[in-house]
C-alpha cells in the first residue's frame, strides 16, 4: 500500500510518454521489442520479491529520504525538458530517475537494491535519437559487409566488396540497413541483460553476456547475408525475394537468440565447474610435500 499513491502519480505523469513509446514500437520495427520491456520489468519485480521472501519493514534514514527526493526532482526536471524537446530517450531516463528516487525515499537503499534493476531495465524501451541511430547503423553495415565478404571468400566464393555492395558471380547483394544488425542489437542486448539477471548473480557473467550481444548480432546478420548470397547463386533471384526474404528477419532474430542462449549455457557450465573445483591444498608426509 505504501507505493500505490506514488505509483499512481507516476502513471499519470508519464502516461503521454508511454502512448508515444507504444506508437514508436508499433510503427518502427527496430523497436518492436519495446512492448516486452515493461512486462519483463514487472517480472523482475516479482522475481526480486520471491527471492527476498519474508515481511518487509523498510527503515529509511533522513539522508536516504533527502537523496531520493533530490533524484525525484531531477527526474521531473528532465521530464519537463524531454517533453519540450520531444526527446523520448531523455524522457525514459527521467522516468528511471523518478522510480529510483521513489524507491530510495520510501524504502531506503534496501528497496533500491531489490528493485533498482527492474527500473534500470526500462531504458531498453526507449528509441535512439536519429543523430545516434544513423552513425551506429552505418558502422554495423560496414562491419557486416566486411565480415560477410571475408566469410564468403573463406567458403570459396568469388566476391568483391564495394562499400555495402557484394559483387558475386553473375549477381550482386546489397547489405542494407535491415541486414546491418541494428534491428536486432537492442533486442538482443535487452535479452542478454535479462538472461544474465536470471541466470547468475556474478558480475562477470552478466557483463560477458551483455558485451557479447554486439558480435552475436553482427554474426547472425552475416549468416543472413551469406544465406541470401547462396540462394542467389544456387536458385537465382526469384527465390531470394518474396516470402523467403520476409522470413529472414525472423530467422536472424531466432539465430541470434540461439547463439546467446548457447553462450549463456557455456558460461553457466564454466561457473559451475569453477565453483566445484576444490582449492589446492598442501599435504606433507615427512619431508615430502605435494599439492
Amino acid at each position: 500500500m505504501l507505493f500505490l499513491a506514488p505509483a499512481a502519480l507516476v502513471a499519470i505523469l508519464y502516461w503521454p510518454t508511454m502512448v508515444q513509446l507504444a506508437r514508436t514500437w508499433d510503427t518502427d520495427p527496430n523497436y518492436s521489442h519495446g512492448f516486452a520491456v515493461p512486462a519483463l520489468s514487472l517480472v523482475f519485480v516479482v522475481w526480486a520479491v520471491r527471492r527476498r521472501g519474508g515481511a518487509w519493514c523498510p527503515q529509511v534514514g533522513r539522508g536516504e529520504a533527502l537523496g531520493g527526493l533530490l533524484e525525484i526532482a531531477l527526474g521531473v526536471g528532465l521530464h519537463c525538458v524531454a517533453v519540450f524537446l520531444g526527446h523520448l530517450l531523455l524522457d525514459v531516463l527521467s522516468l528511471i530517475c523518478v522510480l529510483r528516487g521513489a524507491l530510495l525515499t520510501l524504502g531506503g537503499r534496501e528497496a533500491n537494491r531489490t528493485f533498482g534493476f527492474a527500473a534500470l531495465f526500462l531504458i531498453f524501451m526507449a528509441p535512439l535519437p536519429p543523430g545516434w541511430y544513423q552513425p551506429v547503423a552505418r558502422l554495423l553495415q560496414e562491419l557486416v559487409s566486411d565480415w560477410s565478404s571475408r566469410l564468403l571468400a573463406l567458403c570459396g566464393v568469388a566476391v568483391f566488396r564495394e562499400g555495402y555492395i557484394l559483387h558475386l558471380p553473375g549477381c550482386t547483394v546489397e547489405v542494407g540497413e535491415a541486414c546491418s544488425g541494428m534491428r536486432q542489437l537492442t533486442g538482443i542486448l535487452a535479452l542478454a541483460v535479462a538472461v544474465g539477471y536470471f541466470a547468475s548473480d556474478r558480475s562477470w557473467y552478466r557483463w560477458t553476456l551483455a558485451l557479447a550481444s554486439l558480435p552475436i548480432a553482427i554474426l547472425a546478420n552475416c549468416l543472413r547475408v551469406i544465406f541470401n548470397s547462396v540462394v542467389l547463386l544456387v536458385l537465382g533471384p526469384r527465390w531470394a525475394g518474396g516470402l523467403l526474404h520476409d522470413l529472414e528477419g525472423l530467422i536472424t532474430a531466432a539465430l541470434a537468440s540461439g547463439l546467446l542462449f548457447v553462450l549463456a549455457w557455456g558460461l553457466s557450465r564454466l561457473e559451475r565447474s569453477a565453483a566445484a573445483r576444490p582449492e589446492g591444498r598442501l599435504e606433507c608426509e615427512g619431508s615430502l610435500c605435494r599439492s
